[in-house]
């Protein structure tokens, strides 16, 4: 009997291997997707959409390829996000940008079946009984979605950010704030994933609020906010938008650094009013910055760095 069970057992394990079938899998919460984002950087006034690949396995150790992209010499390879490990292992994505070639978002992606497959056999090409997920962006699907609108940031080391809903008709658009680092430039690292709220949920006015509860900006450092809205279908992505606000936790009308916003403060941030030539080189607003009220280092002092400076007037426990 016990000879009959182990034989048993080996002929399992032979049809397993023999049947093709693989551990690696794509994630069934997080379906592959290949859908617009729009972004917005409002340190800058940026706004840009561009088309998004992205999909999540369960292992390490993979590549994960897409077939039948626009414009792409063959398959594409996707980037694995390490940086978002600790909320979507395995994540990989990739940007079709239209500066290396690809379409604005449009219907030049619609209609087209794409195949996304996990390379187990390292050969840049789908073998049976890989894995692989398939799914077509039917006509007229890829829509812009807008961005959310009357976003407040404020609240020191803890922010409290508040916005009201995306002003567009469709179906349920989900909210949640995500936090990047940021580059020299004051642009969001969106491959470098920090923090991750559960989706936020409208209040009796159906706008929304969230207090992030971390520790992040305990050492000053400046972080982008993203304010992000989500359609999705069956899982998978239908479209995004992300707005994104850079906050450090420090009060940024405190110029003269006695932990308050005051008249003080008020004197200092008016004497370069106006100016357009802050920064090194002019109107560059790198440093060194000469320019008190450049507070966005967009190299003017204008009405953006008013917005700024007005965001914690009147604390006086500033970090």
């Amino acid at each position: 009997m016990r000879n009959r069970k182990l034989f048993l057992f080996i002929i399992a394990i032979i049809t397993f291997m023999a049947s093709g079938a693989s551990a690696v899998q794509f994630s069934s919460t997080y379906r592959a997707s290949i859908n617009p984002i729009n972004y917005y950087y409002s340190h800058s006034g940026f706004e840009v959409c561009i088309m998004t690949i992205g999909a999540v396995i369960d292992e390490d150790g993979y590549n994960v390829y897409v077939k039948n992209i626009p414009s792409a010499p063959g398959d594409l390879k996707l980037f694995a996000l390490s940086g978002w490990d600790n909320f979507y292992p395995y994540t990989h994505a990739a940007q079709l940008r239209p500066s290396s070639g690809y379409p604005w978002p449009g219907i030049e992606y619609e209609g087209i079946a794409y195949t996304f497959y996990i390379d187990e056999n390292g050969n840049q090409s789908l073998d049976s009984g890989e894995p692989e997920d398939t799914f077509t962006l039917s006509a007229g699907s890829i829509e812009i979605l807008g961005f959310v609108q009357n976003v407040t940031v404020s609240g020191g080391i803890h922010p409290t950010i508040t916005w009201d809903p995306v002003d567009q008709d469709g179906n349920e658009i989900e909210y949640r704030i995500r936090m990047y680092p940021v580059d020299e430039s004051n642009y969001a690292i969106r491959s470098e994933l920090l923090f991750q709220s559960e989706f936020v949920q409208p209040n009796a006015s159906d706008s929304f609020s969230y207090t992030y509860p971390g520790d992040l900006f305990e050492s000053g450092e400046t972080l982008a906010i993203a304010v992000e809205a989500f359609e999705t279908n069956d899982n998978r992505k239908v479209r995004t938008s992300a707005a994104h606000y850079n906050w450090s936790g420090v009060c940024e009308c405190d110029l003269n650094s006695d932990f308050r916003c005051d008249m003080q403060d008020w004197l200092l941030f008016g004497q370069d009013w106006g100016r357009t030539d802050c920064g090194t080189p002019p109107g560059s607003g790198s440093l060194p910055n000469d320019c008190e009220c450049d507070l966005n280092t967009d190299g003017r002092c204008d009405m953006q760095d008013w917005l700024f400076f007005g965001t914690d007037w009147g604390r006086t426990d500033c970090p």
